[in-house]
């Protein structure tokens, strides 16, 4: 076969199979930064008007030290973009590093919008042999928390933190995030607000992992 026959039909296939690969699982990722080392992703939500965001990219820290930062709530304003107030309300199941508990969230809101708060199942898994750890984030109303005055309940949040072991001083992270804000909010207003967070996310996440804590609270729990 003729050489610019052959790349043209490779071409072709390349360029049939990509909207397949692009669209897995309902979603259609569109790259809309890259700075840093962290690539940012949008894409529609399969039956929602608002718009879900990933985040990938390398954190020169192991994955236990970075799950030592999620496990650590109370620290949660000091890194998690908008957050401005976190607490366990209950855990399901012991020890902490387990990483399955409720928590309530505060969320600072762009004015003239109101602050918002929200009820979060919090769930890891582990894959051991593979040095593989997902942790979610859910809304649930599984677990009454009164809403304080002034504020208003988000009705959807979705969060998914990936950490694939690379080394053991690097961590392949992807982070997802969903959020319906509530209330009146367009999704237009809201994406203001949200798109943003990935990138801020990763990047937060990788500053407040350098503090000598994790690492020695990891040394503890793993080692």
């Amino acid at each position: 076969m003729d050489k610019r026959v052959y790349f043209c039909a490779f071409f072709l296939m390349m360029v049939m199979a990509m909207p397949v690969m692009a669209q897995e699982d309902g979603y259609e990722w569109k790259l809309i930064k890259e700075k840093k080392g962290i690539s940012v992703y949008a894409s529609t939500t399969p039956g929602s008007d608002f718009t879900t965001y990933k985040a990938t990219g390398v954190i020169d820290k192991p994955w236990e030290v970075l799950f030592e930062v999620l496990l650590d709530v109370p620290g949660y304003p000091f890194w998690m973009p908008g957050c401005r107030k976190a607490s366990v309300v209950k855990m399901l199941e012991e020890p902490l590093i387990k990483g399955h508990f409720v928590i309530h969230l505060v969320w600072d809101a762009i004015w003239p919008v109101k602050n918002r708060d929200m009820v979060v199942l919090v769930e890891s898994n582990h894959d051991w042999e593979n040095d593989h750890v997902v942790v979610t984030l859910n809304d649930t109303d599984q677990f009454p928390v009164p809403v304080e005055q002034g504020l208003v309940r988000v009705q959807k949040f979705l969060v998914r933190f990936d950490f694939k072991y690379i080394d053991r001083t690097h961590t392949q992270v992807e982070f997802v995030n969903l959020v319906d804000p509530g209330g009146v909010v367009p999704p237009g207003i809201a994406d203001i607000q949200t798109a943003s967070v990935p990138y801020d996310t990763l990047k937060a996440l990788g500053e407040r992992a350098q503090d000598p804590k994790y690492f020695k609270q990891a040394m503890v729990d793993y080692f």
